[in-house]
């Protein structure tokens, strides 16, 4: 069974694969470069670029086949094994999807939400990854500021579509509330759950907070719940 396209001299291969990476990797590559061409350029090439602003990747294609590695040195290599190694234009963006992955495992959190906030405030496509970074960064700011008052963080609804962006959060508050989060193509909404399909929503901001911005909304959202808790409740569990 054969995977690859059928090649012809009239296709410029190692082009159509460069142009691949820079729409499927979008804006986390850069400095792409195609060198080692032989006279044959549809049977062997390389194309090496920077991603995340913090590796060198060496893709070899041979013949159909695709090798993947981390340049460590001038002639130091690490491969990088992915499930995609037959060259097919239709499933490449499984294969860039895994290699952001893959590549990601391998540098700090607090790095890739750095770079991942940068590209936001350029307006950068969001997609499926970058979505639940986002989440885990309004989880790590409601942690800073509810501290023992929460529990039972869940992450649900994770969607990227081309017209729709969103995730969800759920958690329980000073055992009393089932708190919801919710951030939809760039808001953010918390609210009170009292069943399925009936939440009050108590503070929303039409657009997506940084810094001391997100901490100041928050902040206001746990004053608005504690309004809601007798003081009696609150002194008894050291919360006032």
């Amino acid at each position: 069974m054969s995977f690859g396209l059928e090649q012809n001299k009239d296709e410029n291969l190692s082009d159509e694969i460069c142009d691949l990476l820079i729409i499927y990797l979008e804006r986390m590559a850069e400095g792409f470069c195609i060198n080692d061409i032989p006279e044959d350029s549809e049977s062997e090439f390389h194309i090496d670029f920077i991603i995340y602003n913090y590796f060198r990747i060496f893709l070899k294609y041979n013949n159909g086949q695709i090798d993947t590695f981390i340049l460590l040195g001038e002639n130091d290599y690490l491969r990088i094994e992915t499930n995609y190694k037959t060259y097919n234009k239709d499933n490449f963006n499984l294969y860039c999807q895994e290699l952001k992955e893959k590549i990601a495992l391998r540098i700090s959190n607090k790095y890739l939400n750095k770079i991942f906030l940068e590209g936001l405030k350029k307006g950068g496509k969001l997609n499926w990854e970058k979505m639940e970074i986002l989440a885990k960064i309004l989880i790590e700011s409601i942690n800073k500021e509810f501290g023992n008052r929460i529990s039972d963080v869940e992450i649900l609804n994770i969607v990227e579509i081309p017209s729709h962006r969103q995730f969800h959060l759920k958690f329980i508050a000073y055992n009393y509330f089932v708190v919801l989060a919710s951030s939809n193509n760039g808001s953010i909404c918390f609210g009170i759950s009292y069943g399925k399909n009936n939440s009050i929503w108590l503070n929303t901001v039409s657009d997506w907070l940084e810094g001391k911005e997100r901490d100041n909304f928050i902040k206001e959202f746990r004053k608005e719940l504690e309004l809601r808790i007798p003081d009696k409740f609150l002194k008894a569990n050291g919360w006032l």
